[in-house]
């Protein structure tokens, strides 16, 4: 009897919530989204479409010949972790980390928190099919809430890896990507079957920091250090942020 109780308690709150998360005129917490993952293994449909915790990967299609992405709710979560991204005076950003296996997804759900009141901003979708990324954070930059993703794999396979560091910069009411780079790369290329040729080896590896404002706006700097079969190179770079094209442009210093 306890335990059906328990059940129909519980299918209730998620109704109740699901139906408030569905209405525009209604918000919730961080932590009452996290205790409802926490205890829900499947997501209800409709939640998953309003938080934007959806499958994005990209698939062959049924007629085998074209690619598509479904955009279909991931009811299916994992691991549900909160974590409070930043506080600047009395306004707070936390966001609910939500992992998908069946989705090879994790989704940063951002929230907005004044005087006890709470506003769903948006959702950051991180692919994590072969590895999770390595960090996250947020910062102001350039007058902006602004989330960067250290090591994000963005590609691997026989014998290549890319790791990225991604910027997440928060344009009107939605976070968009405004700067992807790479960290770490590695392409390791064997030998054919040819008289005299070696194993091809490609190693790069990046470091970025924020210059301070000197008028122009904060820049942020990349040092990129290259191994080509033995070969070292020091790259360096900067990027602004253009306004026009909504993104941070490079702007190269030279080796």
């Amino acid at each position: 009897m306890k335990l059906r109780k328990k059940f129909i308690c519980f299918a209730m709150a998620m109704f109740c919530f699901s139906t408030m998360a569905a209405s525009s005129g209604q918000e919730f917490s961080p932590s009452q989204l996290a205790s409802v993952l926490h205890n829900n293994e499947n997501l209800d449909p409709t939640l998953a479409k309003h938080l934007g915790i959806v499958d994005n990967s990209v698939r062959v299609a049924a007629d085998g010949k074209h690619s598509e992405i479904t955009h279909a709710p991931c009811e299916e979560t994992g691991k549900v972790e909160q974590k409070t991204l930043l506080t600047v005076q009395d306004i707070s950003y936390v966001a609910v980390d939500v992992e998908s296996f069946t989705c090879a997804a994790r989704y940063i759900i951002v929230f907005r928190g004044q005087s006890q009141s709470w506003h769903y901003v948006d959702t950051i979708w991180l692919w994590n099919k072969y590895a999770d990324p390595a960090s996250y954070h947020m910062q102001i930059l350039n007058d902006a809430p602004t989330v960067w993703v250290s090591r994000q794999t963005v590609d691997a396979g026989m014998g290549h890896s890319q790791q990225n560091l991604q910027l997440y910069r928060l344009i009107g009411s939605r976070f968009r990507m405004v700067f992807n780079e790479p960290e770490k790369l590695s392409i390791v290329r064997s030998p054919m079957r040819k008289v005299g040729e070696h194993v091809w080896t490609e190693e790069q590896t990046s470091t970025f920091k924020v210059t301070p404002d000197t008028g122009e706006g904060e820049f942020i700097s990349e040092k990129r250090s290259e191994v080509a079969n033995g070969r070292r190179l020091t790259v360096y770079r900067s990027y602004g942020w253009n306004e026009q094209a909504q993104m941070y442009q490079a702007y190269g210093d030279g080796p």
